[in-house]
């Protein structure tokens, strides 16, 4: 488990699932036009506000939001606010990048969608990359579980949770930002008075998705969902 904080510059994540940094806008100033061609790109905006240019329209946004941009489209952010906008941006998976002139339609028109983290809101269906939005209630309490093959990445939003990886437990709070890698078993508590909010991202998006564990008597834990095809 890498843990860290969103006021932290430059990289947070970089293997060969997911390469995740944080960025800055000046206010009046816009991000170069960009297209991942190989890869789905995931964004979280957590401070100031702006727009999303593709090339047959404009998405708006308000921190904190956030947005999934699908291979093979063009696009550019513009800080409409008075001060820095600052983002994270996930190429899933690391690949070339290119740099049009224009904000053309090669990728086909829309190609990005602007979602809200009040709800339950999902980045669409992607073979690159899944993740959205997940609350848990105080008190709550998620099973052991893990990824195969796929980098997690939860960045806490609202209220606080006790994370177990590898029966390593941290408390984490408003603006962290925790790395798991591929294969690593977790496990999350609540211990708050409010209810927890964080945005996830996972790549490559997997299937079967989830595993699941069951808890012997002695208190280990027992993987009960095989992998892809294989047999328990």
């Amino acid at each position: 488990m890498n843990l860290l904080n969103l006021s932290r510059d430059g990289v947070f994540a970089d293997d060969a699932a997911i390469h995740m940094v944080a960025r800055d806008v000046a206010p009046g100033q816009s991000s170069p036009i960009e297209r991942h061609p190989d890869s789905d790109v995931a964004l979280l905006f957590f401070e100031g506000q702006g727009e999303v240019h593709v090339s047959d329209r404009v998405h708006t946004f308000k921190a904190v939001q956030f947005a999934h941009a699908r291979s093979g489209t063009a696009f550019r952010i513009q800080n409409t606010g008075e001060i820095n906008l600052r983002y994270l941006i996930a190429v899933c998976p690391p690949g070339r990048v290119e740099h049009p002139r224009s904000l053309d339609a090669k990728g086909g028109p829309g190609g990005v969608t602007v979602l809200k983290v009040d709800q339950y809101d999902r980045i669409p269906d992607s073979g690159y990359v899944r993740g959205g939005m997940f609350f848990l209630e105080p008190g709550g309490v998620i099973p052991q579980l893990s990824q195969d093959e796929s980098t997690k990445i939860f960045v806490v939003l609202k209220g606080e949770c006790e994370l177990t990886v590898k029966d390593v437990t941290k408390r984490v709070v408003l603006g962290d930002v925790i790395v798991i890698p591929p294969d690593a078993t977790h496990r999350l508590r609540n211990p708050g008075a409010e209810k927890l909010a964080m945005w996830v991202t996972v790549a490559p998006n997997t299937s079967p998705s989830h595993t699941r564990y069951e808890q012997r008597v002695d208190g280990s834990w027992k993987r009960v969902t095989p992998r892809a095809g294989e047999r328990l």
